[in-house]
């Protein structure tokens, strides 16, 4: 595990340092889905969950939530699941913990309502994020 890890955190630091941050984005609309019944990050993530790390690194008076949400009410536990996935992906790239709080936020901010397909309840079972200065 540590050297697969490992190497990520090469592929992303040659990465991030090869790209130019010429788009900004904005982390506050940023949302990260998730497959049914899963708190497994999409690899598709990887690099903005870096770009997150980067930027929370190189300002310490920021203060992320990250909450996680589902699409059925008895599946909070998954909702924390996933943002703590993505709190301990922010730590491992060197995000301080203290910069960070997870929430499981239930169904109670459906971006699809009601949920009619299989995408509406894809779309709504997502982390997303709350980026303040403190």
């Amino acid at each position: 595990m540590k050297t697969i890890l490992g190497c990520l955190i090469v592929f992303f630091t040659h990465t991030a340092y090869s790209q130019t941050y010429a788009e900004t984005i904005d982390f506050n609309k940023l949302s990260l889905q998730f497959e049914h019944a899963s708190a497994d990050l999409k690899p598709d993530y990887f690099a903005l969950v870096y770009r997150l790390a980067d930027t929370l690194k190189r300002n310490p008076n920021l203060h992320l939530t990250i909450r996680g949400h589902v699409c059925c009410v008895n599946k909070n536990g998954l909702a924390k699941k996933r943002a703590k996935v993505v709190k301990n992906f922010l730590i491992l790239f060197g995000v301080d913990k203290k910069q960070m709080t997870t929430l499981g936020m239930k169904n109670t901010m459906p971006v699809v309502f009601p949920e009619k397909t299989r995408e509406d309840e894809l779309a709504n079972m997502r982390v997303d994020f709350v980026l303040k200065e403190h």
